[in-house]
């Protein structure tokens, strides 16, 4: 992967969201949002990519994308998850280890 895409310090971050949010590609999102999104996204060891499409702030929360969440999960040797259902208020995810089912989540925006 491109050195540009993988930040290592906070300075390289900031150069990058605010370049970002100069460019006009993720609409009004000011730099500091970006640099957010980036930063939360590091900590799951999301790439830049994900962090930007998958990372919601709202109202003070962090929010992931279900299909974001999906995804890293997946990237887990014997661990998947699927998700039943899915929409703007709540989504209904299935774990499964081994290919059997070991537990459900409800997750709820409040």
């Amino acid at each position: 992967m491109h050195p540009l895409l993988q930040p290592t310090s906070h300075a390289e971050v900031d150069i990058l969201a605010r370049n970002l949010a100069q460019s006009g590609l993720f609409g009004q999102e000011p730099a500091p949002v970006l640099y957010a999104k980036i930063l939360f996204g590091a900590v799951l060891s999301l790439t830049v990519t994900e962090s930007l499409h998958g990372v919601i702030l709202a109202d003070g929360k962090v929010i992931i994308e279900p299909l974001l969440i999906e995804r890293v999960i997946n990237r887990s040797d014997g661990y998947e998850v699927k998700i039943v259902t899915s929409s703007e208020e709540v989504c209904d995810l299935n774990f499964f280890a081994g290919g059997k089912i070991c537990g459900q989540a409800l997750l709820k925006r409040e």
